[in-house]
């Protein structure tokens, strides 16, 4: 068990029809995201799942923190290590979401600023290309990684300077 305390776990979730990727693959993009001062090493446990070993409690915690990784066509979100993981049983509460803000104002469709509202609800995953080309429209449609285990909120306000968002 104390071998395993500097251990995470992880689902990869591929957008439905995309091939799995090989496990050196993932390795080489999430190096580039976590920035870790010692090594990790990953070992595949099939369906998706995947076991996290870091070298340090520091290291663990650092890509703990980071959370849920978009890797542009598909995601990965970790989960602390428990020495009874049943793969079989593991129950998913997260699902990809389009969210619509409305009457957003066209100065806050920055694609920085649309992932931090849109983080509220969830991880950004995808702004809708007519957003990301700043074409006006009534709404901007983001995709968003919920978790469907915490409180569900239909609307958020917000107001910026005067303005309200819904």
């Amino acid at each position: 068990m104390a071998v395993c305390k500097t251990n995470l776990r992880g689902r990869l979730v591929l957008n439905k029809g995309d091939k799995p990727y090989a496990t050196k693959d993932i390795q080489l993009k999430l190096q580039k995201i976590w920035k870790t001062t010692g090594t990790w090493r990953m070992l595949s446990l099939g369906r998706g799942y995947y076991e996290f070993f870091f070298a340090t409690e520091t290291d663990m915690r650092i890509v703990w923190a980071v959370g849920t990784v978009n890797l542009k066509s598909c995601v990965l979100r970790l989960f602390e290590w428990a020495k009874d993981f049943n793969m079989h049983a593991h129950r998913n509460t997260h699902a990809q979401v389009w969210i619509q803000l409305l009457e957003l104002p066209q100065k806050y469709w920055m694609e920085q600023t649309l992932h931090e509202i849109s983080s509220v609800v969830g991880t950004p995953l995808l702004i809708d290309n007519a957003t990301s080309k700043r074409l006006f429209s009534h709404y901007t449609p983001i995709l968003v990684d919920m978790d469907f285990s915490h409180k569900l909120f239909m609307k958020l306000w917000s107001k910026w300077k005067g303005t309200p968002l819904r």
